[in-house]
C-alpha cells in the first residue's frame, strides 16, 4: 500500500492523485478543537510519491475531502460562524471559498456523487449541487404503524440503577426507569412511589426514623430535592430550588432532620428537612462523575458532626469533619498520605 495511514480519501478525475486525511476528528467529542490531532487533507501523487498538505498554513480542521474537478470539497469550522461548514479548495489557485454557512449547526458525514454532494445538518438532508452550490433539502418520509410509540408494560427488573434499605429491614427502595418503587424484602407488594412517567427521580434514601423517604427528581425541569412520607399519599414535597445542575447520593442524618450531598461541581451542602435552608460545607478539587457518583458522607450518632474525605492540592486525599451547629470545618489528617472511608464510631 502507498500510504501507511489513511482514514478518508477521494481520486482525483484522472486518478494520478489523492486527497486524503491521515487522522480525522470526525466521531471525537471535542468541537473547535486546534492542536496536535488536528485533521488535516494531504494531496499525494502515487508517481511521484509526494504528498503535499493543502491545510499546512492552518490550524483549523480539514476533513472529508471531496475531489470534484478542479476543486476538493471538505468540512471544515474554520469559517467565523465556528460550526462545521463545507468549504472548497482551487487545486490551481489554492483558494479556499466556503460553500454553506450553517451558524446554529454542523454538516456531518457528507457523500460524493456525480453531479451533487448530499449530507446531514441539523438532523435533516440536504443536496448540494456542484453547478450552483445551492442546497436543497431532502424531503424524507416514513411510514409507519407507531406501534413503538403506543403506551405499553416495561418490566423494570433489569433497569436498577440504585437502592436503600428501610432502617427496619422489612422493605427496600429501588431505582428504576426513572420511578422509585418500595419494594419487600420476602413477602408482600411492590409500590410505585413516584408515578411520574414524565420525570426521572433518582437516589432515593430512607430517612432513620422509617418516616420519610428523600430522592432527587427533574419534574420541575431540573434535579431538586423531594421529601415524601411513606405512608401518606399524596404527601410529596419540593424542599429546594437550585435550578441547573445534577446532584448525587443524599445522606440522612440520624435524627432525620438534615440532608447531606455533593452536586456535580463537586460542592458538598446540607440541608435542613423543615426549613429548607442549605449550608454549603466545602468542595472537591478534581472530582469526575465517579468520584462523586461513589462520594460518601458519615454522620455521628447525634448528628451534630459529618465526616467525609476529599481530594487536595497535592493530589493526595484528607479526612474532614463538619461540625453542623458551629459551622466550622476541620481536616482532621495530615495530607501527606491518603486517606478514605472515614467512619464514627457509635
Amino acid at each position: 500500500m502507498p500510504l501507511a495511514y489513511a482514514e478518508y480519501g477521494s481520486y482525483s478525475p484522472d486518478g494520478k492523485e489523492i486527497a486524503v486525511v491521515i487522522r480525522t476528528e470526525r466521531l471525537r467529542n471535542w468541537k473547535r478543537y486546534r492542536g496536535g490531532n488536528v485533521a488535516d487533507i494531504h494531496i499525494y501523487n502515487f508517481a511521484n510519491k509526494t504528498s503535499t498538505n493543502i491545510s499546512a498554513a492552518d490550524d483549523a480542521p480539514y476533513d472529508f475531502p471531496m475531489w470534484h474537478g478542479n476543486s476538493i470539497y471538505f468540512l471544515s469550522d474554520r469559517g467565523p460562524e465556528q460550526h462545521t461548514n463545507i468549504w472548497k479548495y482551487d487545486v490551481a489557485t489554492k483558494a479556499l471559498t466556503q460553500i454553506t454557512n450553517y451558524k446554529d449547526a454542523d454538516v456531518h458525514f457528507p457523500s460524493q456523487g456525480p453531479e451533487d454532494i448530499v449530507y446531514e445538518a441539523g438532523g435533516k438532508l440536504y443536496i448540494l449541487p456542484y453547478a450552483t452550490s445551492q442546497p436543497k433539502a431532502v424531503q424524507v418520509s416514513l411510514v409507519t404503524d407507531k406501534a413503538l410509540l403506543k403506551p405499553r408494560l416495561e418490566s423494570a427488573e433489569r433497569n436498577i440503577q440504585s437502592l436503600a434499605l428501610s432502617p427496619d429491614g422489612n422493605r427496600v427502595l429501588l431505582q428504576a426507569r426513572g420511578n422509585i418503587f418500595s419494594v419487600p424484602a420476602e413477602n408482600g407488594f411492590v409500590k410505585d412511589m413516584t408515578h411520574t412517567s414524565g420525570s426521572a427521580e433518582r437516589y432515593p434514601a430512607w430517612s432513620p426514623d422509617g418516616r420519610s423517604i428523600a430522592y432527587w427528581s427533574d419534574k420541575s425541569g431540573e434535579y431538586e430535592l423531594y421529601i415524601m412520607q411513606t405512608d401518606v399519599e399524596g404527601s410529596e414535597r419540593k424542599l429546594t430550588s437550585y435550578g441547573a445542575g445534577f446532584r448525587y447520593n443524599p445522606y440522612w442524618s440520624p435524627d432525620s432532620k438534615k440532608i447531606a450531598f455533593i452536586d456535580k461541581a463537586m460542592k458538598i451542602q446540607v440541608v435542613d428537612v423543615a426549613s429548607g435552608q442549605t449550608i454549603p460545607i466545602d468542595k472537591g478539587l478534581r472530582m469526575m462523575h465517579g468520584a462523586v457518583n461513589n462520594f460518601t458522607i458519615r454522620w455521628s450518632p447525634d448528628s451534630r458532626y459529618l465526616t467525609y474525605n476529599r481530594d487536595l492540592d497535592n493530589y493526595q486525599h484528607a479526612v474532614f469533619i463538619f461540625d453542623y451547629n458551629n459551622k466550622k470545618l476541620h481536616q482532621v489528617t495530615s495530607g501527606f498520605y491518603s486517606a478514605f472511608s472515614p467512619v464514627f464510631d457509635p
